[in-house]
């Protein structure tokens, strides 16, 4: 039995390219999100020679709120919040919850995703405000 398989490969490569133009435009919208203090998730961009990204006056109004960032290998991440009701976990590439201490960068990957929700005794309020420094070293 001969089994003839035709494959139009320009449709083959707009399949391959649907996972990045889909990241490409979460990346879009990320980005315009970071202007404003209510709309997740972020993409955050530090400002050259500065190691922290500072948030204040933040406010989750869903459980859980996630900051797009770009990271190199060897780099270190951590974590500062000033809500205890909020728990900083890292859920891309890996799982790292950044209460047991900062995140290195152990291979390349592309987008990292920290994640912050909240973990209080009660219902969450509506809109949680809360301020996250996020720090990036060499």
């Amino acid at each position: 039995m001969l089994i003839l398989l035709l494959v139009d490969y320009k449709q083959l490569h707009r399949v391959w390219e649907t996972p990045e133009i889909e990241d490409n435009i979460k990346n879009s919208y990320a980005r315009l999100a970071a202007q404003h203090a209510d709309i997740c998730p972020k993409l955050l961009q530090g400002s050259i020679g500065e190691a922290t990204i500072e948030r204040a006056s933040e406010v989750m109004v869903n459980d859980h709120c996630d900051y797009f960032l770009y990271l190199r290998r060897g780099q270190k991440l951590a974590v500062t919040l000033d809500n205890r009701q909020i728990e900083a976990l890292l859920i891309v590439p890996t799982l790292h919850n950044f209460a047991n201490g900062d995140y290195e960068v152990v291979s390349s990957y592309d987008k990292h995703v920290i994640r912050l929700a909240y973990d209080g005794a009660t219902y969450k309020p509506k809109h949680l405000s809360y301020d996250v420094a996020i720090t990036v070293t060499d």
